[in-house]
């Protein structure tokens, strides 16, 4: 079992994906290194004041869309380290040339 107490952030981010929770529980209950890393990784975005960090991870419905979500959300800290630059994660949108779901982020300059 996971021990939601010590990831404050992750147990936030999945306040409203009880599924999520147990397929991770249940799965990974002791991933060493990585509890402590996707904690961290939303602690800092949170503390940028990154948009869309909650819903991104209400919509991981399965483990291999979780991880994803969690490469897109290293790819808006690796984004937001360089400075200067806010950085938002918006929900699927529609790809109409492709007819796939891409993910989009937002970037606001200073």
């Amino acid at each position: 079992m996971v021990d939601w107490t010590k990831i404050p952030h992750i147990d936030w981010a999945l306040q409203l994906n009880q599924d999520m929770r147990q397929m991770l529980d249940s799965n990974f209950p002791n991933r060493h290194g990585y509890w402590p890393y996707v904690n961290e990784l939303v602690a800092f975005l949170r503390s940028k004041h990154v948009a869309g960090i909650w819903e991104k991870i209400t919509d991981a419905n399965h483990l291999e869309k979780f991880d994803s979500v969690v490469s897109e959300l290293e790819f808006a800290r690796v984004v937001n380290l360089g400075g200067g630059v806010e950085v938002g994660v918006l929900g699927p949108v529609a790809d109409a040339a492709k007819s796939a779901v891409i993910t989009q982020f937002w970037f606001v300059l200073p």
